[in-house]
């Protein structure tokens, strides 16, 4: 492989260090920052593209010695190819798409990969590897069976479901309701009241039914 020069202020890239930032939205503000123009769109493309920088972030340094000879860290050169990949989006370089696409290919879909098969990757949030590379539109979903599509939790994350479904369930329950008393049987209060029945008399309101009222006055007699 060879090693490629760049030339400022692409060449900073090189030395730029860890990505920051998972949104678009929170990327550092590389055209501002650098100055960067149109005119360094094959420079980018070029480091997006580089083979020994992405021999770095795979893991392969063979070639470390003559990096740093060259003053260039490769813990931060590593990073270079997603720093001009960014570049590339916030100039709107519609010449990069294709030889992205290229680079999306042969690299990130092996690194992905292999983050699946190392289980570095919570299938939670983002699915499995076989609903990934058909959401891309690598792969049909006939290619892989149901259980290769399904999410595969963690035993904590098992648990977890299993609980919030629980829950629901409880949630979702009827509230418990008391059951019709026995045909013929009186509630409390009525007995209480019928017990009432054999014992004082209540005194007699007049006007209610309580019989006649007696007066001093007899009736008169006919003369």
């Amino acid at each position: 492989m060879t090693l490629h020069t760049y030339q400022p202020p692409v060449d900073a890239l090189l030395h730029y260090g860890e990505c920051q930032g998972v949104n678009a939205k929170d990327w550092p503000n590389y055209v501002q920052e650098f100055g960067l123009t149109a005119d360094y769109v094959p420079a980018l493309i070029q480091m997006a593209q580089d083979e020994q920088l992405w021999a770095f972030f795979e893991g392969d340094y063979d070639r470390e010695d003559e990096f740093r000879a060259a003053g260039i860290d490769p813990d931060a050169a590593l990073w270079a190819p997603a720093h001009a990949w960014r570049s590339l989006g916030q100039l709107q370089a519609a010449e990069a798409i294709a030889p992205l696409a290229d680079v999306l290919q042969r690299y990130d879909l092996a690194a992905m990969e292999a983050a699946y098969s190392a289980k570095k990757v919570d299938e939670m949030f983002v699915g499995s590897w076989a609903r990934v590379q058909v959401d891309l539109g690598l792969k049909q979903e006939s290619d892989f069976t149901a259980e290769e599509l399904a999410i595969h939790y963690t035993p904590k994350q098992e648990q977890m479901m299993a609980n919030i479904k629980a829950f629901v369930k409880q949630q979702q329950a009827p509230p418990p309701q008391s059951l019709p008393r026995q045909l013929g049987t009186k509630p409390p209060e009525f007995r209480d009241i019928a017990a009432q029945k054999g014992g004082k008399k209540l005194a007699a309101k007049p006007g209610f039914g309580g019989g006649a009222v007696s007066g001093s006055k007899g009736k008169k007699k006919k003369k």
